[in-house]
C-alpha cells in the first residue's frame, strides 16, 4: 500500500482506527473488570467516556516522556515508565469511577470499589499485552545442556 492511498476516503477511515482502538478498548475492559469483581455496575456510557479520557491522557503523557528524553537526556528505563503510568492511571480510575460505580443495590462503592476496578482493569490490560506480545520475547537457551 502506498502513502498516497492514505489520501482516499477510505485512507482516511484507516487512520481512525487506532483512535476506535484507543478508546473502545478500555471501555470494554472496564466493563469486563466490573463484571470480574462480580457486585459491580457500571454503565456503557462511563465505561466509554473513560476510554476518551485514557486517550486524551495519553497523548499528553507521552508527551511529558519523549520532553524528558528531547531535552533532560532522561531516558527512563520501560519498568519505571509502566509503574507510574498504573500508579497515574490507577488513581485516575479510582478517582473517576469512586462516584459512578455502584453495586447490584445501587449504593455507591467509592474509592475502594473504584480503585478494584481499576486494579483489575491494569491486570486485564498487562494479560492482553502479555499474550498479544509474547511471541517477541526472545529468551535465551542454552544448547550445551
Amino acid at each position: 500500500m502506498s502513502f498516497a492511498a492514505f489520501f482516499t476516503p477510505f485512507g482516511y477511515l484507516l487512520l481512525l482506527v487506532p483512535l476506535a482502538a484507543l478508546v473502545i478498548l478500555p471501555g470494554l475492559l472496564v466493563k469486563f473488570a466490573a463484571f470480574v469483581m462480580g457486585r459491580a455496575r457500571i454503565s456503557w456510557r462511563q465505561c466509554f467516556i473513560f476510554g476518551i479520557l485514557v486517550a486524551l491522557s495519553s497523548i499528553p503523557l507521552r508527551a511529558v516522556a519523549l520532553l524528558l528524553v528531547l531535552f533532560l537526556k532522561i531516558s527512563l528505563p520501560l519498568s519505571v515508565i509502566l509503574a507510574l503510568s498504573s500508579a497515574i492511571y490507577l488513581i485516575f480510575g479510582g478517582w473517576y469511577f469512586k462516584s459512578r460505580l455502584t453495586s447490584k443495590d445501587g449504593e455507591l462503592l467509592g474509592w475502594p470499589g473504584g480503585l478494584k476496578l481499576m486494579a483489575i482493569y491494569l491486570l486485564l490490560l498487562g494479560l492482553i499485552f502479555a499474550v498479544l506480545f509474547s511471541h517477541t520475547w526472545h529468551f535465551p537457551m542454552d544448547v550445551n545442556k
